[in-house]
């Protein structure tokens, strides 16, 4: 995988062919009587990104690949990019995107297309820290108080999507703030099936 924008994975075969970064720094000009105009630095501006993809039918079906694009921009949110080395660049939204039909079958439908993808960094704000990584897509670890070494899985009695950890109530003891990773030995620690 080279990146994933949201649920859409960008793959190294086939795509991108080429990625831009604009980065960038704000300065209002100021006018100014008899002299020439002052700059005043107010901070950076928000990154852009360009990829140039190519998405071919001997990787998965082009038409899908630009309609789950165009979804992902219809919705006009921001989406974690995450490149992979494991590198979370931030949250992006789509604001133009270009294709060109390479290659077609006889009846029309794509073999290949070529997109010109252009994303804008968006900042959250206060409420969401941009540096941090992406939320996770499978169920978080639970840790289950006298599981059975070598135990893998457990079923959560409180409900599909629901943490096993949150079926066991108060025979759980709380966990104090000063625990640290080490501290919880591997065996104990599960996935809910969700």
């Amino acid at each position: 995988m080279f990146a994933q924008l949201g649920d859409i994975t960008f793959e190294v075969l086939g795509s991108p062919e080429s990625m831009r970064i604009t980065r960038g720094w704000r300065y209002p000009e100021h006018p100014v009587i008899d002299g020439l105009p002052k700059l005043q630095a107010v901070g950076a501006a928000l990154d852009q990104i360009e990829l140039d993809l190519r998405l071919h039918a001997s990787i998965a079906p082009p038409a899908a690949q630009r309609d789950a694009i165009y979804a992902m921009a219809d919705q006009q949110v921001a989406a974690p990019l995450v490149f992979g080395s494991g590198v979370h660049r931030g949250y992006f939204v789509v604001t133009d995107a270009t294709e060109a039909t390479a290659l077609t079958t006889d009846s029309g439908d794509p073999i290949a297309i070529e997109m010109h993808l252009t994303l804008k960094e968006w900042s959250p704000g206060a409420a969401l820290n941009p540096n941090a990584p992406p939320k996770p897509a499978t169920a978080p670890p639970a840790i289950i108080q006298g599981a059975a070494p070598g135990a893998t899985s457990t079923r959560s009695a409180a409900g599909a999507g629901t943490s096993a950890l949150m079926s066991l109530g108060s025979a759980v003891p709380s966990i104090p703030a000063t625990s640290n990773p080490a501290s919880v030995p591997l065996t104990t620690i599960v996935r809910s099936d969700s």
